[in-house]
């Protein structure tokens, strides 16, 4: 009895850790794409500053999902993990391929640099609500107290 009780609580500790991870991949995705999570954070944020934190959460999202996905490799069928690690890989690629999101801009007269983030970035950010949604998908069921029965999962 206390062994089921102990695998019980080892399992509602992992769906926690499971859930906390899909929301930080919410939280990291809206961060990558407004570079802050309200308006009072956003006037308090210096204008040449929104880009390196937009990208910071872009990365940290690629990170957390690969995390996921590696810690669930047992509970998502083979053929979704490859999917998802793929659209993952294709982000790193098509960042490799233009040479970086962030683009150094120099204002030599006044001697400062800051970073922008190139038009690419956008694509690349739609990408990540595709990766998230796919997770959520294939995870549904061990987070719903409610069964599922082929019901698309809309992004949480």
């Amino acid at each position: 009895m206390e062994e089921t009780t102990s695998q019980r609580t080892i399992t509602e500790k992992w769906l926690d850790n499971l859930f906390d991870s899909l929301m930080r991949l919410e939280v990291y995705e809206r961060l990558a794409k407004d570079g802050c999570s309200n308006l009072l954070e956003y006037l308090s944020i210096n204008d040449k500053e929104i880009s390196q934190i937009q990208y910071k959460n872009y990365s940290l999202f690629l990170t957390e999902a690969e995390v996921v996905i590696n810690s669930c490799r047992n509970l998502i069928k083979e053929e979704n993990c490859k999917k998802i690690l793929f659209e993952i890989e294709m982000l790193k690629l098509y960042e490799q391929k233009i040479d970086s999101f962030l683009e150094k801009k120099i204002n030599q007269k006044d001697n400062i640099s800051w970073f922008e983030l190139r038009p690419e970035f956008v694509i690349a950010v739609k990408r990540l609500s595709k990766i998230r949604k796919m997770l959520v998908e294939n995870l549904w069921e061990f987070l719903s107290p409610i069964p599922v029965q082929n019901q698309e999962i809309s992004s949480i």
